[in-house]
């Protein structure tokens, strides 16, 4: 069965895509895509908290940065 979610892969010509994870309540969502690396983190940066993770993830869907706390 193909995946039908948003996936790491960021889209429209951008280069990082930040993905929101509440750890409590066990969901996620798509933040949203950057040019670049340190503008991404540091959306995380601002929008991770206790309990909520952000992931970054590269075009490639490689992880490669998080904030929040779990």
């Amino acid at each position: 069965m193909p995946f039908e979610g948003f996936g790491r892969f960021p889209q429209n010509g951008k280069k990082f895509r930040v993905v929101g994870v509440d750890t409590f309540a066990n969901e996620d969502w798509l933040e949203g895509d950057f040019n670049t690396k340190e503008e991404a983190m540091e959306h995380a940066q601002e929008k991770g908290g206790t309990m909520l993770k952000m992931h970054v993830y590269d075009e490639k869907g490689k992880h490669v940065g998080e904030a929040g706390d779990f």
